[in-house]
């Protein structure tokens, strides 16, 4: 399986990707960093092959019998370069090529939303003194995955999971929601 975890830097994607690689058995998590810093064509090009080359990942690692964990994947992409890039990755065909060869090659995923108040992510970036995401953008990026989420992907409502990360982390809950919801997952014997 192969599972996207998406969300505002500040949201609690790391936190929940971690905490599904300590929970359930024959997990890989994979961070994504190569993110452009401009809307310089070279430099999406990359962007654009990596995200070719994590499928590709995918594919070798499932027929092993592992599932994929993914913190941050091409809907970071779709929501993140308007406001940081001023570019609109949402029209460009390739991300819609992407998502469809997801669909149509018969991958099982989930994508998991860390679904987070913007007035808690500003106070999270706060303290964590992180200036990368300013706090004007943090309204804007929380919109754009309501818009992704809600309507804008391919995905269907059975391959999203929002996650409610605004009280205090709580890996019982998501354990439960996760086994609930991801039926390949096998929690760890120590939980």
């Amino acid at each position: 399986m192969l599972i996207i975890i998406e969300g505002v830097d500040g949201s609690g994607k790391t936190t929940v990707a971690e905490t599904i690689l300590k929970s359930f058995k024959n997990c890989l998590l994979l961070k994504q960093g190569n993110i452009p810093k401009s809307s310089d064509q070279a430099q999406v090009n990359i962007l654009k092959q990596t995200f070719l080359d994590i499928l590709d990942l995918y594919y070798k690692i499932e027929d092993l019998g592992y599932h994929l964990i993914l913190d941050r994947y091409y809907p970071s992409e779709i929501c993140y370069s308007p406001i940081l890039r001023k570019y609109e990755a949402i029209f460009d065909p390739f991300y819609e090529l992407l998502e469809k060869s997801i669909i149509n090659n018969g991958i099982k995923f989930k994508l998991l939303w860390v679904k987070t108040d913007p007035n808690i992510i500003k106070q999270r970036l706060g303290v964590r003194g992180e200036d990368y995401i300013k706090h004007h953008m943090v309204d804007a990026l929380h919109k754009n995955y309501q818009d992704f989420i809600g309507s804008q992907s391919n995905f269907s409502l059975n391959d999203i999971i929002v996650y409610d990360n605004n009280k205090s982390f709580n890996k019982k809950e998501l354990i439960s929601l996760l086994t609930n919801q991801i039926i390949s997952l096998d929690p760890k014997d120590e939980l």
